[in-house]
């Protein structure tokens, strides 16, 4: 407990409210909670990047890719990012961007990882629940997502807005645009599926997404 009481006096922060939350916020006895402010968040956060490193090599052996250095300005970012993401589909994704600049060094941008480290888990199901109905010719609508998935009405608006806001979709937000084909290409989508998904936009006439 008087770690995280001296960490609260130094932030100048009221101690019991400081105290509480972070014990209710992560879970754990107040008395590593200090440790996890440091060496036990670190640890967690190295974790996740190995998890995800395990991933990406797994899936260059089966590849048949050979590693290879990407710039610093990409890689350092990405590696800072990695540490959030304790989610397994989350780390796929991120499995998949390293797979892919390393196959292509134009994947190696970071645009991908800010969109990437800016969604939730909610947000990767509700994007590939838009690739799944796509795929079928289907529109999508915020409904049917709810329904063909395990989010509620409010995660699956919230996944919406925040995958807009990131700018994966056209003007009046009905559709996918460029970007966000791009960024499912770097992220392991295949490219027959999302060059059909593309062509079936088209055929749509735009129309205003009802949320």
């Amino acid at each position: 407990m008087s770690d995280i009481i001296e960490l609260a006096k130094a932030l100048g922060r009221p101690i019991d409210t400081a105290c509480v939350l972070i014990l209710n916020m992560l879970g754990v006895p107040t008395k590593i909670v200090g440790d996890m402010l440091g060496d036990q968040l670190s640890y967690w956060q190295w974790c996740n990047r190995l998890n995800i490193a395990e991933k990406a090599a797994k899936k260059l052996r089966e590849r048949n890719i050979d590693p290879r250095s990407l710039p610093l300005w990409f890689s350092v970012p990405l590696l800072r990012s990695t540490g959030d993401a304790d989610d397994d589909s989350i780390q796929d994704l991120w499995a998949e961007l390293i797979v892919s600049a390393m196959s292509d060094i134009g994947y190696a941008h970071t645009m991908f990882t800010d969109i990437l480290h800016s969604m939730s888990p909610p947000d990767a199901v509700f994007l590939d629940a838009i690739i799944k109905t796509n795929s079928t010719g289907g529109k999508f609508k915020i409904e049917d997502v709810v329904k063909s998935t395990p989010l509620t009405t409010l995660q699956a608006k919230l996944s919406y807005q925040n995958l807009k806001r990131l700018g994966l979709f056209d003007i009046v937000g009905s559709s996918l645009n460029g970007l966000a084909f791009e960024f499912l290409l770097a992220c392991g989508y295949d490219k027959g599926l999302i060059d059909y998904i593309i062509a079936e936009q088209k055929k749509r006439p735009p129309a205003i997404l009802r949320v």
